[in-house]
């Protein structure tokens, strides 16, 4: 398992990420001139899809908001 990055989170949904590839993802990332994403939410889903340039694409994480 990636290394967990607690001070990160996906924008979308304000869950802790992984710092590594999702592992429970079909998406041929390549087919649609993608590069696979390098982060995950903790089960290994990609993070929230956002919209890109290219249309749906994983979100890149934040920083979490310290309160």
């Amino acid at each position: 398992m990636g290394h967990v990055c607690p001070d990160h989170v996906c924008p979308e949904c304000d869950e802790e990420v992984i710092s590594e590839p999702p592992t429970d993802d079909l998406t041929p990332y390549a087919a649609h001139g993608l590069t696979a994403p390098a982060w995950a939410h903790l089960d290994g889903t990609p993070l929230c899809p956002v919209i890109g340039p290219d249309g749906y694409q994983p979100a890149q994480p934040k920083r979490r908001r310290r309160r």
